[in-house]
């Protein structure tokens, strides 16, 4: 079976962890499947330009098309590039578009051209009620549009499904989750550790929307609580200048280290030094960083956000509210506890997001076609 797959969100070269996760995807269904990916990229250039990989039964296409100011020119632009690339692609059996904005058009396209099934995967935050009203007319109707013709939908967490469910509930939705490396995201010991510290460990975007200024605020507040000597190691996606500048000037600055971005080899080992994950995010629709702390037997600080919502005391801390000293407590109450967190039993509860487990729920998910 031949799967074309269309992502919003996908690795280019400019945006080298831009839905990393969705790439992760399309290697993972790869093991069972052909795979050809269309990543449409728009940039300040005067011609398009194509780049292809192959690997296996994976192969990427990225088009970099020219970039317009007027919306109405950048979807003909958009659908001339389209039409010249799809012609190219031999026969297909299902389309399959992962995050509806804003390449959801796309899929719609895709669907009447090869005139088969259109799967949808969503991973995005937009579809929780409270982001959901802010967005414009055109994404909403975007949305709409592409909910209206696709035949079947996933999405990545229990929490994401419900927003979806809440603003269309005449659609069945599947979970099909985010698949992480339980072989490299292990429970080895690294003996380089420091045991006379705690190590907390944070990793993301540092977006605005992730609080990283409020988590160093709580470990700035827990340092005037607390004698307990810890260590804050922050890796970052992108370069964030605010998040640098502040920690310069903090008075804990030699317990905070700024770092990345790294490999994900070196994310694993990262997670394997630290006692404990912190996030504080707003929004997650599921947080691969989670489950990768968690594969690793560390246990998670978190606000209740993605798969962390309403989590076990067996697999961390819950953060109920977004208030710097809420997540303080927190902290203090982890430094006082960490020792009864059993690494196997957190393990464990990863590994129904093991790639196996993961790639059945994408085998079930194209079952539907038949």
């Amino acid at each position: 079976m031949h799967v074309l797959l269309i992502p919003s969100w996908y690795p280019s070269k400019n945006q080298a962890f831009n839905g990393n996760f969705i790439q992760r995807h399309a290697t993972l269904i790869s093991q069972n499947y052909k795979v050809t990916v269309l990543n449409f990229v728009s940039e300040n250039i005067k011609n398009t330009l194509i780049e292809s990989s192959e690997n296996g039964n994976l192969n990427e296409i990225t088009i970099y098309y020219p970039k317009k100011n007027n919306k109405i020119f950048q979807l003909i632009s958009l659908r001339k590039v389209f039409l010249e690339v799809v012609k190219q692609i031999k026969e297909v059996d299902i389309i399959h578009g992962h995050v509806i904005l804003e390449k959801g058009i796309i899929f719609i396209w895709a669907k009447k051209f090869f005139k088969k099934p259109l799967f949808v995967t969503e991973h995005g935050s937009y579809f929780f009620r409270e982001n959901y009203s802010n967005l414009s007319v055109f994404q909403k109707m975007t949305i709409i549009q592409t909910m209206k013709n696709c035949d079947h939908i996933s999405c990545v967490s229990e929490v994401l499904k419900d927003e979806i469910s809440y603003l269309f509930p005449r659609k069945k939705i599947q979970i099909t989750p985010n698949s992480i490396d339980t072989e490299l995201f292990n429970t080895e010991e690294n003996e380089l550790v420091n045991k006379s510290k705690i190590h907390f460990i944070h990793i993301s975007t540092l977006d605005n929307v992730k609080n990283p200024l409020k988590i160093i605020q709580a470990f700035e507040l827990l340092n005037k609580q607390s004698k307990i000597d810890f260590s804050l190691k922050i890796i970052a996606e992108k370069t964030n200048l605010e998040i640098s500048l502040y920690l310069q000037k903090s008075e804990i600055k030699e317990k905070i280290s700024l770092v990345g971005p790294l490999e994900i080899k070196q994310v694993a080992e990262e997670l394997k030094k630290s006692d404990a994950l912190v996030l504080f995010s707003n929004f997650e629709t599921f947080s691969c960083v989670i489950a990768e702390a968690w594969s690793c037997g560390v246990p998670v600080i978190s606000s209740n956000v993605g798969i962390a919502k309403d989590m076990s005391p067996d697999l961390g801390i819950l953060v109920e509210k977004m208030e710097i000293e809420s997540l303080t407590f927190a902290l203090k109450q982890f430094i006082e506890s960490r020792k009864v967190y059993d690494k196997q039993k957190i393990r464990n509860h990863a590994l129904q997001f093991s790639n196996e487990n993961v790639l059945k729920s994408f085998d079930d998910f194209y079952s539907l076609r038949k």
